[in-house]
């Protein structure tokens, strides 16, 4: 089987994949600092949210 003549480094270079490229850019690696805490919820709403469950278990049976 007969190769093409090829020029230079050319033979030896990585064949570029779109997808991969994008998938392994140091961009897209998602770590724990990639992701930020939600507020803590005011007092009253976690009071709130308590009382409105206790009410609607009592009306379950």
């Amino acid at each position: 089987m007969m190769q093409p003549d090829i020029r230079g480094d050319t033979a030896f270079a990585r064949p570029f994949h779109p997808v991969r490229s994008i998938e392994f850019h140091p961009r897209n690696i998602l770590t724990s600092a990639s992701f930020h805490r939600k507020p803590p919820k005011p007092l009253l709403q976690v009071l709130a949210d308590r009382l409105i469950e206790i009410i609607i278990q009592e009306g379950k049976p």
